[in-house]
């Protein structure tokens, strides 16, 4: 175990552990491996949901500026439209 690491105890249950078992056989690595590993991959979708989140927020709000910048514009239009 790496100087930075920390070993934690954490309880599963018997039925997700046997399948966790039977699968780290099947990929040719350990218990505590394929746990980091998915652990780190969760995490990481983690943080990709939370940017796509936001991506589509700041597009909600960009949209309803726009919106609203065309409505001034429209009115802008015909003012300028009337005085002609």
């Amino acid at each position: 175990m790496a100087a930075s690491s920390k070993k934690v105890l954490t309880v599963f249950p018997c039925s997700l552990l046997k399948e966790l078992d039977e699968f780290s056989k099947t990929v040719g690595t350990n218990r505590s491996e394929l746990i980091r590993r998915a652990v780190t991959r969760f995490l990481e979708l983690k943080k990709e949901l939370s940017m796509i989140e936001g991506y589509e927020k700041m597009g909600r709000i960009n949209s309803r500026l726009a919106e609203e910048a065309l409505t001034i514009d429209e009115r802008q239009l015909k003012q300028y439209e009337h005085i002609l």
